[in-house]
């Protein structure tokens, strides 16, 4: 029986990445499209700063977003074991949950950033990065997007009202005001982001 070294755990890791990003990608365009949002394009460039700013928070232990930048970004960490798999679909659909009490005429409207900054019909680009706090379990996961969204006063025109409905996603229900419940994704809000568990 040969054991595991770091370098494969290393490469174990960045597959499960690089499948993270590929699979939050998808779900972002699928619950963008609900939107009338366009595609996001995976940018190579905004992988890198998301897998920089990630490994940071491993650092500092933290979910602060960075300041000063030329870009939206979402931010997530969530509490894991090595058998528990990453979720892009899991974390893109936590992120999107802030649409459930989201008023489309508000123009400059408040607790919903990371659900505007993924439909955000301005935005065309995206990167993801993750890192692992090995010590205490956590996993923190981060996206960039360009062009920024959440700009103030554009929120009317790049946050469309839903048009279609994917009925296929499971423990997902119309309520009569318009309103999406997400079966398996549990978030609370701890300083502006959300801790999946």
């Amino acid at each position: 029986m040969s054991k595991t070294s770091a370098r494969d755990i290393e490469k174990h890791w960045e597959k499960t990445v690089r499948d993270f990003g590929k699979e939050c990608l998808m779900e972002h365009n699928r619950l963008r499209s609900i939107h009338t949002s366009l595609p996001l394009k995976l940018s190579k460039d905004l992988c890198r700063t998301a897998q920089k700013h990630a490994r940071q928070l491993v650092n500092e232990q933290s979910v602060m977003r960075l300041s000063e930048i030329n870009f939206g970004q979402n931010v997530a960490s969530i509490k894991t074991s090595m058998n528990n798999a990453l979720s892009g679909v899991l974390v893109a659909r936590c992120w999107y949950k802030e649409s459930e009490n989201y008023d489309y005429s508000e123009e400059n409207p408040v607790n919903a950033g990371h659900f505007t900054q993924l439909v955000w019909r301005d935005s065309t680009k995206v990167g993801f990065g993750c890192a692992k706090d090995q010590d205490r379990g956590i996993i923190y996961i981060v996206a960039h997007y360009s062009p920024t969204g959440n700009v103030d006063g554009r929120f009317v025109t790049n946050v469309m009202k839903p048009e279609v409905w994917d009925t296929a996603v499971a423990g997902w229900n119309m309520s009569p005001a318009g309103r999406r419940k997400i079966g398996s994704c549990r978030c609370r809000r701890v300083r502006k982001s959300y801790f999946l568990s």
